[in-house]
């Protein structure tokens, strides 16, 4: 009786990590990027890969946080004065200025690098929070203690802008709406 409690347990317990987890991901096809109170272009779109949200690394210049990329050796940095983050993209390693290697890593998609929203705001001073949308895509928001609005107001603010941009998306068009209060 007991080896059948383990087993029924241990397939219960299988069957557990093997079912999809429902994460924000499942939310929406379309992610904008919002830099304090200001909405992204859809040109400029997060990725979910796995559980993981990931953002183009160039959204962090806005912050004073610099790029670079070295076709030689994979490696894209993100760095300010004090800082500076290498992502090896060949090898999935990510390592700091003092030799301090970390598991977060960097993609390539399209022809752009991708980095952890989570894992780069906490190696710079950030903050970012997920804010599912109502039909036309959800947001990724970063912050640096200039934004004004909450979320829910931003939200709000910027519905009618993510609508436009978000039809302009879906269907294919190259004006994807660039006035607003919210606009970049």
């Amino acid at each position: 009786m007991k080896r059948r409690i383990i087993a029924t347990l241990a397939a219960l317990c299988l069957f557990l990590s093997l079912a999809p987890v429902q994460s924000a991901e499942a939310a929406s096809d379309v992610c904008f990027i919002a830099r304090n109170d200001s909405l992204m272009e859809l040109s400029s779109a997060a990725y979910f890969r796995g559980s993981t949200l990931y953002v183009p690394y160039s959204v962090f210049e806005y912050f004073q946080i610099y790029k670079s990329y070295y076709s030689k050796t994979s490696t894209a940095t993100l760095y300010t004065a004090s800082k500076q983050i290498y992502f090896d993209l060949e090898s999935g390693n990510s390592y700091d200025n003092n030799g301090v290697y970390y598991s977060s890593s960097a993609i390539f998609l399209g022809s752009q690098v991708y980095v952890s929203v989570d894992f780069v705001c906490m190696q710079f001073g950030l903050t970012w929070s997920y804010i599912p949308g109502t039909g036309s895509g959800d947001i990724c928001r970063i912050k640096n203690g200039g934004a004004i609005l909450s979320d829910d107001q931003f939200l709000s603010a910027a519905s009618s802008l993510m609508a436009e941009r978000y039809d302009a998306y879906t269907s294919g068009s190259t004006t994807a709406g660039t006035t607003g209060p919210s606009g970049s």
